[in-house]
């Protein structure tokens, strides 16, 4: 009965992620801008983060939970890479987890959130440590902050 409402719960959460990033997917740029806070700094408002986007699409393609953690060190990489070409060297975290959330959106994933709930259960802290550690969290911020964001109202009732 645990695992069945384990796995409820998990299918009922991806199917919400999955309806509001189809959602906000079909936004105008610069109103998910808005909504998710991504920063404007020097040229990061003009980022498109198409890099990012093919580099999380590989979460997908990989099946051992080591190598979805490298896949999130790439994003990471990547992320950074395109803010440092738009001339931002010093991207922190206020910035960096609204540009994630955005990937993950344009990125359409097929189960993130069941991913990244396996991936906490089945790894161990002596597996997950460091940067590795520091970015599954985010990630799992990022898909928690786009289960209970609110959206706006124009943008649920025009859906």
């Amino acid at each position: 009965r645990i695992m069945l409402g384990a796995i409820h719960e998990h299918v009922a959460q991806e199917c919400s992620l999955k309806e509001r990033t189809l959602i906000l997917r079909s936004l105008p740029r610069s109103q998910l801008s808005d909504i998710l806070g991504l920063p404007t700094r020097k040229g990061l408002g003009d980022c498109e983060w198409a890099g990012a986007i093919a580099t999380l699409k590989a979460f997908d393609d990989v099946d051992m939970p080591s190598l979805k953690l490298r896949v999130l060190l790439r994003l990471k990489d990547e992320i950074f890479g395109e803010a440092a070409a738009a001339g931002v060297l010093d991207m922190n975290a206020d910035e960096f987890l609204p540009v994630m959330t955005y990937v993950i959106i344009h990125a359409q994933l097929q189960h993130p959130y069941a991913a990244t709930m396996l991936l906490r259960e089945i790894l161990t802290d002596d597996v997950v440590t460091g940067e590795a550690a520091y970015y599954l969290t985010t990630l799992e911020i990022a898909l928690g902050h786009l289960l209970s964001m609110e959206l706006p109202r124009d943008v649920v009732s025009s859906s």
